[in-house]
């Protein structure tokens, strides 16, 4: 999440740690680099919850609906 450049905040709300793998449900906030759409689009309209699982045996992440 660090080396993405529109996002400015991930926290981690929820780590559990799996016999396959590590399940993560965590909060994102991002930013539009456009100028003209940071007048209409507020920072909270760009954060939401992210919920990912890591697979140590496929080495895949995949983010389940």
């Amino acid at each position: 999440m660090d080396q993405l450049e529109n996002v400015t905040q991930w926290k981690t709300i929820k780590d559990e740690d799996l016999e396959i793998g590590v399940w993560n449900k965590g909060m994102v906030c991002a930013r539009t680099n456009s100028k003209a759409m940071q007048h209409i689009i507020s920072p909270r309209m760009l954060t939401w919850y992210e919920h990912s699982e890591w697979n140590r045996n496929t080495k895949i992440y995949r983010f389940p609906h």
